[in-house]
Protein backbone atom coordinates (compact mmCIF):
# COMPACT_ATOMS: atom_id res chain seq x y z
CA UNK A 1 0.00 0.00 0.00
CA UNK A 2 2.85 2.93 1.30
CA UNK A 3 4.65 1.90 -2.35
CA UNK A 4 1.47 2.30 -4.59
CA UNK A 5 0.94 5.54 -2.13
CA UNK A 6 4.84 6.41 -3.21
CA UNK A 7 4.16 5.95 -7.04
CA UNK A 8 1.04 7.82 -7.55
CA UNK A 9 2.28 10.89 -5.44
CA UNK A 10 5.84 10.60 -7.71
CA UNK A 11 3.66 10.66 -10.89
CA UNK A 12 1.70 13.59 -9.92
CA UNK A 13 3.98 15.98 -8.99
CA UNK A 14 5.83 14.81 -12.69
CA UNK A 15 2.94 15.22 -14.84
CA UNK A 16 1.76 18.68 -12.90
CA UNK A 17 5.75 19.83 -14.00
CA UNK A 18 4.85 18.85 -17.28
CA UNK A 19 1.62 20.68 -17.66
CA UNK A 20 3.40 23.86 -15.93
CA UNK A 21 5.54 23.88 -18.30
CA UNK A 22 2.91 23.78 -21.33
CA UNK A 23 0.72 26.24 -19.79
CA UNK A 24 2.88 29.01 -18.95
CA UNK A 25 4.39 29.77 -22.01
CA UNK A 26 1.19 29.73 -23.97
CA UNK A 27 -0.74 32.41 -21.19
CA UNK A 28 2.46 34.36 -21.87
CA UNK A 29 2.35 34.18 -25.55
CA UNK A 30 -0.49 35.90 -25.38
CA UNK A 31 0.91 38.92 -23.92
CA UNK A 32 4.04 39.46 -25.98
CA UNK A 33 4.95 38.49 -29.43
CA UNK A 34 7.76 38.16 -29.01
CA UNK A 35 10.67 36.26 -26.82
CA UNK A 36 13.69 34.85 -26.70
CA UNK A 37 12.81 32.07 -24.22
CA UNK A 38 13.60 28.59 -25.51
CA UNK A 39 9.76 28.09 -25.57
CA UNK A 40 9.33 31.35 -27.50
CA UNK A 41 7.76 29.57 -30.68
CA UNK A 42 5.19 27.18 -30.61
CA UNK A 43 7.33 24.59 -32.57
CA UNK A 44 10.14 24.86 -29.99
CA UNK A 45 7.76 24.24 -26.61
CA UNK A 46 6.22 21.10 -29.02
CA UNK A 47 10.08 19.62 -29.08
CA UNK A 48 10.51 20.52 -25.42
CA UNK A 49 6.99 18.94 -24.57
CA UNK A 50 7.39 15.69 -26.72
CA UNK A 51 10.72 15.36 -24.53
CA UNK A 52 9.43 16.02 -21.15
CA UNK A 53 6.66 14.01 -21.98
CA UNK A 54 9.26 11.03 -22.62
CA UNK A 55 10.81 11.70 -19.78
CA UNK A 56 8.28 11.28 -17.10
CA UNK A 57 6.76 8.83 -18.64
CA UNK A 58 9.61 6.78 -18.86
CA UNK A 59 10.76 7.75 -15.04
CA UNK A 60 6.68 6.76 -14.23
CA UNK A 61 7.71 3.46 -15.40
CA UNK A 62 11.04 2.91 -13.53
CA UNK A 63 9.19 4.23 -10.31
CA UNK A 64 6.49 1.46 -10.96
CA UNK A 65 8.60 -1.10 -11.34
CA UNK A 66 11.08 -0.70 -8.55
CA UNK A 67 8.11 0.46 -5.75
CA UNK A 68 5.02 -1.73 -7.23
CA UNK A 69 4.63 -5.19 -8.14
CA UNK A 70 5.46 -4.31 -11.24
CA UNK A 71 8.91 -5.07 -10.29
CA UNK A 72 8.19 -8.50 -9.03
CA UNK A 73 6.42 -9.36 -12.90
CA UNK A 74 9.55 -8.27 -14.87
CA UNK A 75 11.98 -10.00 -11.88
CA UNK A 76 10.43 -13.25 -11.96
CA UNK A 77 13.00 -15.88 -10.24
CA UNK A 78 14.49 -18.39 -12.98
CA UNK A 79 13.72 -22.08 -12.11
CA UNK A 80 17.33 -22.79 -10.61
CA UNK A 81 16.62 -26.74 -10.13
CA UNK A 82 15.39 -26.43 -13.86
CA UNK A 83 18.74 -24.60 -14.52
CA UNK A 84 21.19 -26.90 -13.02
CA UNK A 85 19.21 -29.88 -14.39
CA UNK A 86 19.64 -27.90 -18.14
CA UNK A 87 23.09 -27.70 -17.32
CA UNK A 88 24.37 -31.10 -16.04
CA UNK A 89 22.71 -32.83 -19.26
CA UNK A 90 24.88 -30.39 -20.75
CA UNK A 91 27.91 -31.40 -19.40
CA UNK A 92 26.89 -34.95 -19.70
CA UNK A 93 26.54 -34.39 -23.55
CA UNK A 94 30.08 -33.33 -23.90
CA UNK A 95 31.89 -36.14 -22.22
CA UNK A 96 29.90 -38.79 -23.79
CA UNK A 97 31.42 -37.03 -27.05
CA UNK A 98 34.85 -36.90 -25.19
CA UNK A 99 34.76 -39.60 -22.47
CA UNK A 100 38.44 -39.49 -21.57
CA UNK A 101 38.03 -36.79 -19.19
CA UNK A 102 37.99 -38.01 -15.50
CA UNK A 103 37.18 -34.86 -13.60
CA UNK A 104 34.44 -34.44 -15.65
CA UNK A 105 32.67 -37.71 -15.34
CA UNK A 106 33.32 -37.40 -11.43
CA UNK A 107 31.73 -33.37 -11.68
CA UNK A 108 28.52 -34.95 -13.56
CA UNK A 109 28.79 -37.83 -10.94
CA UNK A 110 28.50 -35.40 -8.08
CA UNK A 111 25.86 -32.88 -9.78
CA UNK A 112 23.52 -36.36 -10.27
CA UNK A 113 24.12 -36.96 -6.89
CA UNK A 114 23.17 -33.73 -5.76
CA UNK A 115 19.54 -33.96 -8.13
CA UNK A 116 19.18 -37.04 -6.17
CA UNK A 117 19.61 -38.98 -9.83
CA UNK A 118 21.16 -41.61 -8.21
CA UNK A 119 20.79 -44.63 -10.94
CA UNK A 120 22.73 -41.54 -13.21
CA UNK A 121 25.06 -41.02 -10.73
CA UNK A 122 26.59 -44.11 -10.54
CA UNK A 123 26.32 -44.79 -13.84
CA UNK A 124 29.02 -41.48 -14.04
CA UNK A 125 31.68 -43.03 -11.05
CA UNK A 126 31.59 -46.07 -13.06
CA UNK A 127 32.83 -44.14 -15.86
CA UNK A 128 35.26 -41.99 -14.38
CA UNK A 129 36.67 -45.06 -13.05
CA UNK A 130 37.60 -46.42 -16.47
CA UNK A 131 40.24 -43.33 -16.69
CA UNK A 132 41.31 -43.29 -13.37
CA UNK A 133 41.52 -44.64 -9.70
CA UNK A 134 39.49 -42.85 -7.47
CA UNK A 135 40.28 -41.09 -4.60
CA UNK A 136 38.71 -41.86 -1.45
CA UNK A 137 36.73 -39.10 -0.82
CA UNK A 138 35.31 -40.13 -4.31
CA UNK A 139 34.97 -43.71 -3.32
CA UNK A 140 33.08 -42.90 -0.39
CA UNK A 141 30.43 -40.60 -2.19
CA UNK A 142 30.14 -43.68 -5.05
CA UNK A 143 29.36 -46.13 -2.16
CA UNK A 144 27.04 -43.72 -0.54
CA UNK A 145 25.24 -43.16 -4.20
CA UNK A 146 25.04 -47.15 -4.44
CA UNK A 147 23.20 -47.26 -0.79
CA UNK A 148 20.87 -44.71 -2.07
CA UNK A 149 20.11 -46.42 -5.47
CA UNK A 150 19.91 -49.44 -3.86
CA UNK A 151 18.64 -49.04 -0.33
CA UNK A 152 21.17 -51.36 1.27
CA UNK A 153 25.15 -51.35 0.90
CA UNK A 154 26.26 -54.62 -2.07
CA UNK A 155 29.69 -55.87 -1.85
CA UNK A 156 30.52 -53.28 -4.25
CA UNK A 157 29.28 -50.30 -2.05
CA UNK A 158 31.43 -52.58 0.78
CA UNK A 159 34.48 -52.98 -1.15
CA UNK A 160 34.63 -49.00 -2.76
CA UNK A 161 34.87 -48.08 1.96
CA UNK A 162 36.75 -51.03 2.04
CA UNK A 163 39.26 -49.43 -0.10
CA UNK A 164 38.87 -45.52 0.91
CA UNK A 165 39.51 -46.39 4.30
CA UNK A 166 42.96 -48.08 3.74
CA UNK A 167 43.74 -45.26 2.20
CA UNK A 168 42.72 -42.61 4.80
CA UNK A 169 41.97 -44.51 7.98
CA UNK A 170 40.54 -42.04 9.87
CA UNK A 171 37.87 -39.90 7.51
CA UNK A 172 34.49 -40.24 9.77
CA UNK A 173 32.20 -40.10 7.14
CA UNK A 174 33.98 -43.25 5.36
CA UNK A 175 34.25 -44.59 8.96
CA UNK A 176 29.85 -44.10 9.51
CA UNK A 177 29.46 -45.37 6.27
CA UNK A 178 31.36 -48.69 6.36
CA UNK A 179 29.80 -49.02 10.14
CA UNK A 180 26.62 -48.78 8.89
CA UNK A 181 26.99 -51.27 6.28
CA UNK A 182 28.47 -53.72 8.82
CA UNK A 183 25.59 -53.11 11.30
CA UNK A 184 23.18 -54.16 8.00
CA UNK A 185 25.02 -57.36 7.63
CA UNK A 186 24.59 -58.04 11.24
CA UNK A 187 28.57 -57.49 11.82
CA UNK A 188 28.01 -55.91 15.38
CA UNK A 189 31.46 -56.63 16.07
CA UNK A 190 33.40 -54.68 13.01
CA UNK A 191 30.14 -51.98 13.57
CA UNK A 192 31.43 -51.27 17.10
CA UNK A 193 35.02 -51.61 15.81
CA UNK A 194 34.58 -48.79 12.99
CA UNK A 195 32.20 -46.16 15.31
CA UNK A 196 34.51 -46.82 18.33
CA UNK A 197 37.11 -45.77 15.89
CA UNK A 198 35.16 -42.58 15.09
CA UNK A 199 34.74 -41.09 18.42
CA UNK A 200 38.08 -41.63 19.16
CA UNK A 201 39.11 -38.92 16.60
CA UNK A 202 39.99 -35.88 17.59
CA UNK A 203 37.88 -32.25 16.63
CA UNK A 204 34.86 -34.29 15.91
CA UNK A 205 31.52 -32.76 16.63
CA UNK A 206 30.37 -33.57 20.33
CA UNK A 207 26.85 -33.90 19.28
CA UNK A 208 27.90 -36.31 16.51
CA UNK A 209 29.80 -38.20 19.35
CA UNK A 210 27.09 -38.79 21.55
CA UNK A 211 24.86 -40.28 18.49
CA UNK A 212 27.09 -42.35 17.77
CA UNK A 213 28.17 -43.77 21.15
CA UNK A 214 24.74 -44.01 21.92
CA UNK A 215 23.89 -46.43 19.02
CA UNK A 216 27.30 -48.54 20.00
CA UNK A 217 25.62 -48.73 23.29
CA UNK A 218 22.05 -49.90 21.32
CA UNK A 219 24.15 -52.72 19.60
CA UNK A 220 25.82 -54.20 22.25
CA UNK A 221 22.43 -54.24 23.88
CA UNK A 222 21.04 -56.12 20.69
CA UNK A 223 23.75 -58.86 20.58
CA UNK A 224 22.90 -59.45 24.56
CA UNK A 225 19.16 -59.88 23.85
CA UNK A 226 19.83 -62.08 21.34
CA UNK A 227 21.98 -64.19 24.08
CA UNK A 228 25.55 -63.51 22.62
CA UNK A 229 28.51 -61.66 23.33
CA UNK A 230 29.92 -59.36 20.78
CA UNK A 231 33.23 -61.74 20.52
CA UNK A 232 30.56 -64.86 19.63
CA UNK A 233 28.44 -62.93 17.34
CA UNK A 234 31.75 -61.91 15.44
CA UNK A 235 32.72 -65.85 15.57
CA UNK A 236 29.44 -67.07 13.69
CA UNK A 237 29.73 -64.46 10.94
CA UNK A 238 33.09 -64.98 10.43
CA UNK A 239 32.82 -68.25 9.84
CA UNK A 240 29.34 -67.78 7.52
CA UNK A 241 31.39 -64.77 5.58
CA UNK A 242 33.95 -67.82 4.76
CA UNK A 243 31.65 -70.12 3.74
CA UNK A 244 29.95 -67.65 1.27
CA UNK A 245 33.08 -66.75 -0.25
CA UNK A 246 35.35 -70.02 -0.59
CA UNK A 247 33.25 -70.25 -4.27
CA UNK A 248 35.01 -66.66 -4.92
CA UNK A 249 38.20 -67.60 -3.07
CA UNK A 250 41.60 -67.80 -4.85
CA UNK A 251 44.02 -67.51 -2.48
CA UNK A 252 43.50 -69.24 0.96
CA UNK A 253 45.86 -67.13 4.05
CA UNK A 254 46.46 -68.00 7.67
CA UNK A 255 48.52 -65.57 8.83
CA UNK A 256 50.66 -65.10 12.41
CA UNK A 257 52.71 -63.21 14.28
CA UNK A 258 55.77 -63.77 15.23
CA UNK A 259 56.28 -64.58 19.44
CA UNK A 260 59.19 -62.21 19.79
CA UNK A 261 57.41 -58.87 17.99
CA UNK A 262 53.88 -59.65 20.44
CA UNK A 263 54.89 -56.78 22.78
CA UNK A 264 55.02 -54.45 19.94
CA UNK A 265 51.52 -55.00 19.11
CA UNK A 266 48.45 -53.63 20.80
CA UNK A 267 44.96 -55.14 19.93
CA UNK A 268 43.61 -52.09 17.85
CA UNK A 269 46.47 -52.37 15.69
CA UNK A 270 45.11 -51.76 11.71
CA UNK A 271 45.80 -55.39 10.13
CA UNK A 272 45.92 -54.97 6.28
CA UNK A 273 46.04 -58.69 4.33
CA UNK A 274 46.37 -57.86 0.73
CA UNK A 275 47.83 -59.42 -2.87
CA UNK A 276 49.66 -57.25 -5.16
CA UNK A 277 51.34 -58.82 -8.62
CA UNK A 278 54.79 -60.14 -8.77
CA UNK A 279 55.18 -58.48 -12.08
CA UNK A 280 52.76 -54.97 -12.85
CA UNK A 281 51.40 -52.13 -10.42
CA UNK A 282 52.56 -51.57 -6.95
CA UNK A 283 49.10 -50.93 -5.97
CA UNK A 284 47.16 -53.89 -4.17
CA UNK A 285 45.44 -56.34 -6.23
CA UNK A 286 42.83 -57.13 -3.57
CA UNK A 287 42.99 -56.40 0.03
CA UNK A 288 41.12 -57.11 2.94
CA UNK A 289 41.36 -55.13 6.60
CA UNK A 290 41.38 -56.49 10.12
CA UNK A 291 42.45 -55.40 13.73
CA UNK A 292 45.55 -57.16 15.62
CA UNK A 293 43.06 -58.75 17.95
CA UNK A 294 41.76 -60.92 14.90
CA UNK A 295 45.84 -63.03 15.10
CA UNK A 296 46.25 -65.28 14.36
CA UNK A 297 43.80 -65.38 11.24
CA UNK A 298 42.26 -67.09 8.52
CA UNK A 299 40.81 -65.29 5.47
CA UNK A 300 40.77 -65.57 1.97
CA UNK A 301 41.35 -62.85 -1.25
CA UNK A 302 39.62 -63.06 -4.78
CA UNK A 303 38.36 -61.29 -7.42
CA UNK A 304 35.33 -59.45 -4.98
CA UNK A 305 38.06 -57.67 -3.32
CA UNK A 306 39.76 -55.77 -5.73
CA UNK A 307 40.48 -51.93 -5.18
CA UNK A 308 39.40 -51.61 -8.77
CA UNK A 309 36.47 -53.87 -10.61
CA UNK A 310 39.41 -53.97 -13.93
CA UNK A 311 42.27 -55.03 -12.28
CA UNK A 312 41.77 -58.32 -10.17
CA UNK A 313 43.95 -61.14 -9.07
CA UNK A 314 42.78 -63.46 -11.64
CA UNK A 315 44.13 -60.95 -14.40
CA UNK A 316 47.87 -61.84 -13.30
CA UNK A 317 49.91 -65.09 -13.20
CA UNK A 318 51.54 -64.67 -9.91
CA UNK A 319 51.07 -62.76 -7.14
CA UNK A 320 52.47 -61.44 -3.40
CA UNK A 321 50.30 -61.86 -0.45
CA UNK A 322 51.69 -59.37 1.95
CA UNK A 323 49.80 -59.23 5.94
CA UNK A 324 50.54 -55.94 7.79
CA UNK A 325 50.13 -54.39 10.92
CA UNK A 326 49.68 -50.53 10.41
CA UNK A 327 50.64 -48.82 13.65
CA UNK A 328 49.49 -45.51 12.29
CA UNK A 329 46.19 -47.45 10.36
CA UNK A 330 47.17 -46.33 7.17
CA UNK A 331 47.86 -48.84 3.92
CA UNK A 332 50.99 -46.95 3.06
CA UNK A 333 53.58 -48.94 4.60
CA UNK A 334 55.88 -46.42 7.26
CA UNK A 335 58.46 -46.96 9.33
CA UNK A 336 58.02 -49.17 12.66
CA UNK A 337 54.78 -50.86 10.61
CA UNK A 338 55.68 -55.01 11.13
CA UNK A 339 54.68 -57.46 8.46
CA UNK A 340 55.69 -60.51 6.26
CA UNK A 341 54.78 -62.22 3.12
CA UNK A 342 54.71 -65.33 1.05
CA UNK A 343 56.64 -66.74 -1.78
CA UNK A 344 54.74 -65.64 -5.25
CA UNK A 345 51.97 -67.66 -5.78
CA UNK A 346 50.16 -68.88 -8.82
CA UNK A 347 46.76 -67.51 -9.12
CA UNK A 348 45.65 -70.07 -11.48
CA UNK A 349 45.75 -72.92 -8.66
CA UNK A 350 43.57 -72.00 -5.96
CA UNK A 351 46.73 -71.35 -3.50
CA UNK A 352 47.45 -71.81 0.47
CA UNK A 353 49.76 -70.03 2.17
CA UNK A 354 51.14 -69.36 5.52
CA UNK A 355 52.38 -65.86 6.67
CA UNK A 356 54.21 -65.24 9.56
CA UNK A 357 54.68 -61.19 10.65
CA UNK A 358 58.04 -61.33 11.76
CA UNK A 359 59.93 -58.07 10.20
CA UNK A 360 59.75 -54.86 11.91
CA UNK A 361 60.30 -52.22 8.60
CA UNK A 362 62.45 -49.05 8.86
Amino acid sequence: MTETVIFWSIATAAWLVLLIVLLVPLLKAKQTTHTSSLLATPQRRIVASVLLSTFVIGSSAVFYLNWTSGYSVVTQPVDQEAEITRLVEQLAERLRESPDNPDGWLLLANSYQTLEQYDKAAQAYAEATQWTTLKAWAQINYAETLFARDGHFGSEANQLLESALAQEPDNVRGLFLIGLAKLQQKNYRETIAHWQHLVALPDNDPKTVAAVREKIAEIRQLAEQQGQTIAEVATKEQTTEQSAEEGACLIHIQVSLAPELASQVVASDTLFVYAKARQGPPMPLAIKRFTADDLPLQTCLGNADAMIKTMTIEHFAEVIVVARISKSGSAKIQAGDLQGQSEPLATAQNSDTQILINELTQ
